[in-house]
């Protein structure tokens, strides 16, 4: 990982879809092997919830820190993470959905850790170099993944490899220039 502050990143709500243990449970292990490491959570109005689970986690306070802001102001600051964590309840209805998170974190440059079971987020994180897909969340697929998405993190030009990415699966042009050809075809 980058030497000196670690800023992880995590965007957006907590309930429905998402799991948030897991990235207490991540922020637990990034502690112990990179112990300048920072979560950062934007997030609209589950501060109350949010205090209670780092607190029930024994976090640093110093360490997190939780903020409500503009979409501008978050696409701006989101840009400064080295990395993000976001777990998503494998369920039928996701199996067939990339994140918008996921298009938001690459093109801001940001790699990611998550999990498998929704949509091609595989495919493109593991299959692009730009992120770590663990397949459960035991303790030991959760300390392999923060190992492995340490790792991730040295890697020269990463932010560049993550924005090339958004453009290439998430580009709004991309879409349309897709189904130009598809439709050029029937």
């Amino acid at each position: 990982a980058p030497t000196g502050k670690l800023k992880i990143g995590y965007v957006g709500s907590v309930g429905l879809w998402y799991l948030f243990e897991p990235v207490l449970e991540c922020m637990r292990i990034l502690l112990k092997l990179h112990p300048d490491c920072h979560l950062e959570i934007f997030n609209r109005d589950e501060h109350a919830f949010l205090q209670k689970k780092i607190l029930e986690y024994r976090l640093p306070q110093k360490q997190v820190i939780i903020e409500a802001l503009s979409f501008a102001e978050c696409a701006k600051r989101m840009r400064l993470f080295h990395g993000s964590l976001f777990f998503i309840k494998p369920v039928f209805s996701k199996k067939a959905s990339a994140p918008t998170k996921l298009g938001e974190l690459l093109g801001s440059g940001v790699p990611c850790l998550t999990n498998a079971g929704v949509g091609d987020v595989e495919d493109i994180l593991v299959g692009e170099g730009v992120g770590v897909v663990i397949k459960n969340f035991s303790n030991d697929s959760l300390i392999d993944g923060v190992t492995r998405f340490l790792e991730l993190l040295k890697t020269p030009n990463i932010s560049t490899r993550c924005r090339k990415t958004a453009e290439k699966y998430f580009s709004l042009e991309h879409g349309v220039k897709a189904y130009d050809g598809i439709y050029r075809h029937l």
